[in-house]
């Protein structure tokens, strides 16, 4: 998916299909394991409007074909709303670079934080020493070109969203949080941290002082199970879930925990300090069958109520087995298409 210059910090793009941030990429993994209940298809159920480049743009979200990810039964939007209005925390999966995933996120977070005042939105993108500049652009005291540039919006969107832009993809979740009054959370762990852990191990991170380690978190448990495991079998791309451990990936790995640790606890925190709800905008590979983040939020809040809206990047009239069960909800929005004049 990449397209930016190469960095030889970030994995190889021919690993697209696992969703991570920052000096690794690991884009998002949305089909793993079994075989479908209908051959998958790109081309677009009877009920839904043919996907091409305009279809992003004029398509409600809402209309979107859903499904309960634990019984395959068709969801309507109400239904998602009931599911809202039960969470305390609400984790959007999305795949980077795909135009519906992010008007449903904008839906989805507008409606929340209008119905639900005091709620706040948390963002895999924007990295804690971001926050400051976050707070800046909600208060009002710098503009948006400006707010940007501080936040790295263009290098994100150069390196793991073409054909997308920080503009249609992101800032309206964090304009509706302007309009409301809410928080946004600088959630994700800064690149420099996030290697250390690849490259030095936790170790290293904690032996820093106290004011660098409140950029970052470490996992209290290091997942060994099915989460890791698909974790090596996209690197190893290759379908289903693994048998075993492939060592050979810790260094990444550690990389990956670091970011779900911190996110996690981001979240905790700002629903501990009494946040209405918490949504987390997020790739989907981060939260899919409850690993890594929701593992991660389970640990440190155990009470809280999760739900997982995660979004398919193709079109299916039935909830695939490949794809059961990643999501409480799951919502297939069909291939990416961009818009006429974008560029990759």
């Amino acid at each position: 998916m990449p397209h930016g210059p190469t960095d030889p910090n970030r994995l190889p793009s021919s690993f697209a299909a696992v969703a991570v941030t920052a000096a690794l990429l690991l884009p998002p993994l949305l089909a793993l394991g079994g075989c479908a209940t209908q051959p998958r298809s790109d081309a677009p159920p009877a009920t839904t409007p043919a996907y091409d480049p305009h279809v992003a743009w004029t398509t409600d979200p809402r209309t979107l074909v859903m499904f309960d990810g634990a019984t395959g039964a068709r969801v309507t939007w109400d239904d998602v709303r009931a599911r809202i209005a039960d969470a305390d925390i609400i984790l959007l999966g999305e795949t980077h670079d795909h135009t519906l995933t992010h008007r449903l996120q904008a839906v989805v977070v507008d409606e929340t934080l209008v119905t639900y005042p005091g709620s706040a939105v948390a963002m895999e993108m924007l990295e804690r020493d971001h926050q400051q500049a976050v707070d800046a652009y909600l208060a009002g005291s710098i503009d948006l070109a400006t707010f940007i540039e501080r936040v790295g919006g263009r290098r994100w969107e150069y390196e793991y969203v073409p054909g997308g832009t920080w503009e249609n993809h992101y800032q309206p979740m964090i304009d509706s949080a302007k309009r409301t009054n809410s928080r946004v959370i600088a959630a994700n762990a800064p690149r420099t941290y996030v290697r250390l852990a690849r490259t030095d191990g936790f170790d290293a991170l904690l032996r820093l002082p106290p004011e660098q380690q409140a950029y970052f978190d470490v996992p209290l448990v290091v997942n060994d199970g099915d989460y890791r495991r698909r974790f090596d079998n996209t690197m190893a791309g290759l379908p289903g879930v693994a048998p075993e451990i492939n060592r050979a990936n810790d260094g990444v790995f550690r990389s990956q925990q670091t970011w779900d640790a911190t996110m996690a606890t981001s979240v905790v925190r700002a629903w501990n300090a009494g946040a209405t709800k918490v949504l987390l905008a997020v790739g989907a590979f981060h939260v899919n069958w409850k690993g890594g983040i929701y593992e991660q939020i389970r640990q440190h809040a155990p009470g809280a109520n999760i739900v997982v809206i995660t979004v398919v990047p193709r079109w299916s009239e039935v909830l695939e087995e490949d794809i059961a069960g990643a999501g409480d909800v799951v919502v297939y929005a069909g291939p990416s298409a961009k818009r006429p004049g974008d560029t990759e």
